[in-house]
């Protein structure tokens, strides 16, 4: 998953993250999480234990924050739902927001593909939420954006801590 990313001032913003749990098929399965530059990988069950082949359910569950941008004129929630590192394909990724008392967002797009990528293999459905139309190949993810109007979301009293990366030859 990413948790890098380029604010307005150039400035890369590392974003938190913490599993909070894992399972396959409702049964909890080891994980551990690894940084790799300015993504987490995940790493699911045993290095022992090989599944059959077949459909496998995985739900993970994780805590994150600093990826609602406060702007001048709206608030929104740029979020990349799958990541794009996965070595198999994603059959259908679905992502809903819920705001503070029901709001609604003023506007919703997604993308899908490769990272940076303006695909459209999704749809938004009538509830607000977005669904991929068909499987995401490997290395392939989806991306939804959420804006609402000012004030539906508090900023935080602090800003979200930034981290600055400075590379030198």
């Amino acid at each position: 998953f990413p948790t890098d990313y380029r604010d307005q001032a150039g400035g890369t913003v590392r974003t938190d993250f913490e599993l909070l749990s894992a399972t396959l098929g409702g049964t909890k399965v080891p994980a551990a999480v690894e940084r790799r530059g300015g993504n987490l990988e995940i790493r699911l069950g045993s290095a022992d234990v090989f599944l059959d082949p077949g459909d496998h359910h995985y739900e993970i569950v994780y805590r994150t924050r600093g990826w609602t941008g406060f702007y001048d004129r709206h608030d929104e929630l740029y979020w990349n739902v799958t990541g794009n590192d996965w070595a198999c394909a994603i059959d259908e990724a679905r992502f809903s927001l819920s705001l503070p008392g029901g709001a609604s967002p003023g506007a919703i797009d997604f993308f899908t593909g490769w990272r940076g990528a303006r695909g459209k293999d999704a749809q938004q459905l009538s509830d607000g939420s977005v669904v991929t139309t068909g499987s995401l190949p490997p290395g392939e993810g989806l991306t939804v954006v959420y804006a609402w109007p000012k004030g539906i979301v508090s900023p935080p009293e602090e800003p979200f801590l930034r981290t600055f990366f400075a590379r030198y030859h």
